[in-house]
């Protein structure tokens, strides 16, 4: 049974465990380079920590600052309580738009709300921006990460299905053949055109919001489209632009393995008179979405200070071995398996919390979180059977060692067997014994 386990939480294909485990090495390597320009690295952490520790505690100030301020800029806000209620304003503010070119970049808050698949369904042809979710999509399967979304993607069959998408023939560098997406993807829009993309910070002081990226998706984004739609979590608030100088460089540095990113903008609401490029309008909605949920528990309000938590992927041995398709597609790795249960279903998700969770402190944790200790919340919180939407799986069990006719119900139709057969990726039903020891033993003590 032990055997089976270990080889059904495996990736289904070795090769791609060995290539996703390389390639978070080469990502964790690139984080230590960007990592040691600091003279003091646990002391940068830490006040990029008290940084956060003020924008979340004073979230509601903040955001109302932030508002007012943003309106005085001619910046449009909306409030969306949940992922419902963006897609709605965002379907509202392209419909009213009448837009003739859409481009989507590649943001958490958007993968948040499955918003490609949603203007799929609803007809609403658009263009990738970022040359890795462009080629991801090509690939027509969930990608191992997700900001880099080629982690764990072999390079030749990334050439390979560039080379099919754009016919060509022949031997290209890898510079080249991204050049060449490129080109497709930033093609002239037709106008009215609008832009989506996500946001890295929002200045409260100031009204002004942050974007950063490698590849400059969001400076093309800002200022050849004719209207720009921003998605941004609340917990994306920080007080001032002095507070920039201390976050940036941690946040650029494991998110992105570099010292700088290569592009930071920020922006200031739409376009002026004066300008000759940048949007005619800027609308900029405010997403919640289980936020406030967080913010109310204690327990678990560290995790409002990375919600992203990209780096927590690079060392965690769970992520690296567990099928990614056991994970809820915006929350891998650890924060996942923290999250999740409380978010979304604990049923689906509630076994993950109870794994083994190791990760390397140095390349993983920008801003310090107790990481360790909201899992064991997690994991106490499923125990008492209070979750903060369904009943979870993990009581079933517990019980079940109480009493041995639970027990036995265990290997029956139950939430424990769904659970396992979950973590376990299995299609099958899971191989239990058909009766317990317990029954054999009711059964045959007579004999």
């Amino acid at each position: 049974m032990t055997q089976l386990l270990e080889n059904e939480i495996r990736l289904i294909h070795p090769e791609d465990y060995s290539l996703l485990k390389d390639h978070l090495r080469n990502f964790n390597n690139d984080i230590e380079n960007a990592l040691e320009h600091f003279t003091d690295l646990q002391l940068a952490r830490k006040r990029a920590k008290n940084i956060r520790y003020s924008s979340i505690e004073n979230m509601g100030y903040h955001l109302e600052t932030f508002e007012k301020n943003a309106r005085n800029n001619r910046t449009s806000i909306y409030w969306a309580k949940d992922g419902q209620g963006a897609v709605e304003t965002i379907l509202n503010l392209l419909e009213k738009t009448n837009s003739q070119s859409i481009y989507k970049s590649n943001a958490p808050e958007l993968n948040e709300l499955q918003l490609a698949d949603v203007l799929r369904k609803k007809n609403k042809k658009f263009n990738y921006i970022n040359v890795s979710e462009y080629i991801s999509s090509l690939l027509n399967e969930n990608a191992a990460h997700p900001v880099h979304k080629l982690i764990g993607v072999p390079e030749k069959k990334a050439r390979r299905i560039i080379k099919e998408h754009l016919h060509v023939e022949g031997e290209f560098s890898d510079h080249q053949l991204i050049e060449m997406v490129n080109d497709k993807l930033r093609a002239f829009p037709e106008f009215p055109s609008v832009g989506i993309s996500g946001a890295d910070f929002l200045v409260a002081e100031n009204g002004s919001i942050v974007f950063t990226d490698n590849e400059g998706c969001s400076n093309w984004i800002s200022s050849c489209v004719s209207i720009h739609i921003v998605i941004a979590g609340i917990d994306r608030i920080i007080p001032k632009m002095d507070d920039l100088d201390t976050i940036m460089p941690l946040h650029t540095a494991f998110h992105y393995g570099s010292k700088n990113a290569k592009i930071t903008n920020i922006v200031n609401g739409p376009g002026k008179a004066r300008e000759a490029y940048g949007p005619t309008q800027l609308h900029l909605i405010l997403l919640d979405n289980g936020r406030s949920d967080i913010l109310k528990h204690t327990e678990w309000r560290e995790m409002l200070y990375d919600l992203d938590a990209m780096s927590f992927l690079n060392s965690c041995v769970n992520y690296q071995s567990i099928n990614k398709n056991n994970y809820h597609p915006h929350l891998l790795g650890p924060i996942g398996t923290v999250m999740s249960p409380m978010l979304y279903n604990e049923e689906t998700y509630g076994h993950l919390s109870f794994l083994h969770h190791e990760f390397d402190n140095k390349v993983s944790n920008p801003y310090l979180l107790n990481m360790q200790k909201m899992l064991l919340n997690t994991r106490a919180y499923l125990m008492q059977g209070e979750g903060l939407e369904t009943q979870p799986v993990v009581v079933e069990a517990v019980k079940a060692v109480e009493n041995r006719n639970n027990m036995n119900n265990l290997n029956k139709n139950s939430k424990f067997q769904k659970s396992l057969k979950k973590l376990a990726g299995m299609v099958n039903d899971f191989p239990f014994s058909k009766k317990t020891f317990n029954e054999w033993w009711r059964e045959n003590k007579g004999q």
